[in-house]
């Protein structure tokens, strides 16, 4: 619901680029209601194959300290959904 709504305002998502978990259902209902969203991940992850394939945008970088240097600099606000420890680090 909080995917779609966003779409549905025109805000952009700006999150961690993976594809499971409720952020990767959130992108999912996001660009499903034809919304932008940007995915920011650490090389690493995505060389795993934990990048959402289907988003909008994925922007690489480094390390966990600069995805989260990254994530604040484009963000205008901040919601945080239950996740796991990467969740709770940020």
């Amino acid at each position: 619901e909080l995917g779609r709504a966003l779409a549905f305002r025109g805000d952009t998502i700006v999150y961690g680029g993976g594809a499971v978990g409720s952020m990767g259902a959130l992108a999912n209902a996001a660009l499903e209601a034809g919304g932008r969203v940007i995915g920011i991940i650490p090389r690493f992850m995505r060389e795993r194959e934990w990048a959402h394939p289907g988003i909008s945008e994925l922007r690489l970088v480094d390390d966990m300290q600069q995805r989260k240097r990254e994530m604040l600099r484009i963000a205008e606000a901040i919601v945080t959904l239950p996740g796991g420890s990467g969740t709770f680090e940020e």
